[in-house]
Protein backbone atom coordinates (compact mmCIF):
# COMPACT_ATOMS: atom_id res chain seq x y z
CA UNK A 1 0.00 0.00 0.00
CA UNK A 2 1.55 3.77 -1.24
CA UNK A 3 1.72 5.88 1.20
CA UNK A 4 1.45 9.88 0.95
CA UNK A 5 -0.54 11.57 -1.65
CA UNK A 6 -2.57 8.98 -4.03
CA UNK A 7 -3.79 9.52 -7.73
CA UNK A 8 -7.21 9.00 -8.92
CA UNK A 9 -7.56 6.11 -11.44
CA UNK A 10 -6.89 8.34 -14.47
CA UNK A 11 -5.45 11.87 -14.91
CA UNK A 12 -8.20 13.79 -16.78
CA UNK A 13 -10.71 12.44 -13.87
CA UNK A 14 -7.95 14.33 -11.13
CA UNK A 15 -7.79 17.17 -13.10
CA UNK A 16 -11.33 17.62 -13.49
CA UNK A 17 -11.90 17.03 -9.44
CA UNK A 18 -8.85 19.03 -8.21
CA UNK A 19 -8.70 21.65 -10.78
CA UNK A 20 -4.56 20.95 -10.80
CA UNK A 21 -2.34 20.21 -13.54
CA UNK A 22 0.92 18.92 -12.51
CA UNK A 23 0.26 17.18 -9.23
CA UNK A 24 -0.11 13.37 -10.45
CA UNK A 25 0.76 13.99 -14.00
CA UNK A 26 4.25 11.71 -13.13
CA UNK A 27 1.90 8.41 -12.43
CA UNK A 28 -0.23 9.03 -15.75
CA UNK A 29 3.13 9.74 -18.53
CA UNK A 30 4.67 7.04 -20.20
CA UNK A 31 8.26 6.31 -19.75
CA UNK A 32 9.33 9.76 -17.87
CA UNK A 33 7.58 11.39 -21.11
CA UNK A 34 4.66 14.16 -20.94
CA UNK A 35 2.41 11.93 -23.56
CA UNK A 36 -0.41 10.37 -21.21
CA UNK A 37 -0.16 6.56 -21.13
CA UNK A 38 -3.14 6.12 -23.28
CA UNK A 39 -1.45 7.45 -26.50
CA UNK A 40 1.31 4.75 -25.94
CA UNK A 41 -0.42 2.08 -25.37
CA UNK A 42 -2.61 3.07 -28.94
CA UNK A 43 0.59 2.95 -31.16
CA UNK A 44 1.61 -0.23 -29.32
CA UNK A 45 -1.72 -1.62 -30.68
CA UNK A 46 -1.45 -0.57 -34.06
CA UNK A 47 2.39 -1.72 -33.87
CA UNK A 48 1.06 -5.28 -33.13
CA UNK A 49 -1.82 -5.14 -35.68
CA UNK A 50 0.41 -4.01 -38.04
CA UNK A 51 3.10 -7.02 -37.18
CA UNK A 52 0.66 -9.22 -37.21
CA UNK A 53 -0.93 -7.85 -40.69
CA UNK A 54 2.95 -8.14 -42.17
CA UNK A 55 3.35 -11.49 -40.99
CA UNK A 56 -0.19 -13.08 -42.95
CA UNK A 57 1.43 -11.36 -45.42
CA UNK A 58 4.86 -12.82 -45.30
CA UNK A 59 3.31 -16.39 -44.77
CA UNK A 60 0.90 -16.49 -48.00
CA UNK A 61 3.93 -15.23 -50.15
CA UNK A 62 5.97 -17.77 -48.58
CA UNK A 63 3.53 -20.79 -49.34
CA UNK A 64 2.92 -19.36 -53.05
CA UNK A 65 6.74 -19.24 -53.56
CA UNK A 66 6.82 -23.03 -52.05
CA UNK A 67 4.51 -24.27 -53.94
CA UNK A 68 6.14 -22.80 -56.89
CA UNK A 69 9.76 -23.96 -55.88
CA UNK A 70 8.47 -27.83 -55.44
CA UNK A 71 7.28 -27.67 -59.23
CA UNK A 72 10.67 -26.14 -59.80
CA UNK A 73 12.80 -29.09 -58.20
CA UNK A 74 10.54 -31.78 -60.14
CA UNK A 75 10.80 -30.36 -63.03
CA UNK A 76 14.48 -29.99 -62.32
CA UNK A 77 14.97 -33.52 -61.25
CA UNK A 78 13.50 -34.73 -64.25
CA UNK A 79 15.47 -32.77 -67.12
CA UNK A 80 18.30 -34.39 -65.14
CA UNK A 81 17.30 -38.03 -65.12
CA UNK A 82 16.45 -37.48 -68.93
CA UNK A 83 19.66 -36.27 -70.03
CA UNK A 84 21.49 -38.95 -68.55
CA UNK A 85 18.90 -41.66 -69.47
CA UNK A 86 19.48 -40.42 -72.86
CA UNK A 87 23.22 -41.02 -72.74
CA UNK A 88 22.39 -44.17 -71.18
CA UNK A 89 20.69 -45.76 -73.81
CA UNK A 90 22.73 -43.98 -76.56
CA UNK A 91 19.54 -42.02 -77.99
CA UNK A 92 21.84 -39.99 -79.62
CA UNK A 93 23.23 -42.22 -81.89
CA UNK A 94 19.78 -43.34 -83.61
CA UNK A 95 19.67 -39.46 -84.96
CA UNK A 96 23.64 -40.06 -86.59
CA UNK A 97 25.40 -37.91 -83.59
CA UNK A 98 27.37 -38.64 -80.91
CA UNK A 99 26.08 -38.94 -77.33
CA UNK A 100 25.45 -35.66 -75.12
CA UNK A 101 28.42 -34.14 -73.49
CA UNK A 102 27.33 -34.61 -69.49
CA UNK A 103 29.00 -31.09 -68.33
CA UNK A 104 28.36 -28.20 -65.85
CA UNK A 105 26.67 -26.78 -68.72
CA UNK A 106 24.76 -28.74 -70.13
CA UNK A 107 23.27 -30.48 -66.25
CA UNK A 108 23.00 -26.38 -65.65
CA UNK A 109 20.49 -26.28 -68.94
CA UNK A 110 18.57 -29.32 -68.17
CA UNK A 111 18.49 -28.24 -64.35
CA UNK A 112 17.06 -24.95 -64.93
CA UNK A 113 14.97 -25.66 -67.98
CA UNK A 114 14.12 -29.37 -67.16
CA UNK A 115 12.59 -31.46 -70.02
CA UNK A 116 12.30 -27.75 -72.40
CA UNK A 117 16.27 -27.20 -71.58
CA UNK A 118 17.16 -31.34 -72.61
CA UNK A 119 15.36 -30.32 -75.72
CA UNK A 120 16.85 -27.35 -76.56
CA UNK A 121 20.23 -29.23 -75.98
CA UNK A 122 19.44 -32.06 -77.95
CA UNK A 123 18.70 -29.60 -80.67
CA UNK A 124 22.12 -27.72 -79.88
CA UNK A 125 23.90 -30.90 -80.11
CA UNK A 126 22.13 -31.68 -83.25
CA UNK A 127 22.98 -28.65 -84.80
CA UNK A 128 26.39 -28.58 -84.07
CA UNK A 129 27.01 -26.69 -80.98
CA UNK A 130 29.24 -27.51 -78.57
CA UNK A 131 28.35 -26.77 -75.31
Amino acid sequence: MRTGRSCPLNYADYRWHTGKDALCKKYFSHKGTNRPAAVFLTMDILVSASVIILAIAVAVILYYVLKNVIALIVNAVVGVILLFVLNLFHVMTLAGASDLPINGITVLVSAIGGLVGVIIIVVLHLAGVVL
